[in-house]
């Protein structure tokens, strides 16, 4: 299994990605809002950054909202 890492997002990337960092790399995690805190596994690491996927989120942005359809998670929003 992966090591589960815990992280603190302080920025977004040019495409919506949370950026944290963990051991002085830069970590790339999609689903992330800065503000957030969540257990992470590391998915690719390169020798400059790293991609992540969240585990557990342990705490909420005050600027996330829950989406209005519930499948939302699955297909990435629509125009509804």
């Amino acid at each position: 299994t992966r090591q589960i890492i815990t992280v603190s997002v302080n920025d977004l990337d040019s495409f919506g990605q949370g950026v944290a960092r963990h051991n002085g790399k830069t970590l790339f995690i999609p689903g992330l809002l800065p503000q957030e805190n969540a257990e992470v596994t590391v998915t690719e690491d390169k020798k400059q950054y790293a991609r992540a996927k969240v585990v557990r989120r342990l705490s909420d942005s005050p600027e996330r909202e829950t989406p209005r359809c519930p499948h939302f998670g699955v297909c990435g929003g629509c125009q509804q």
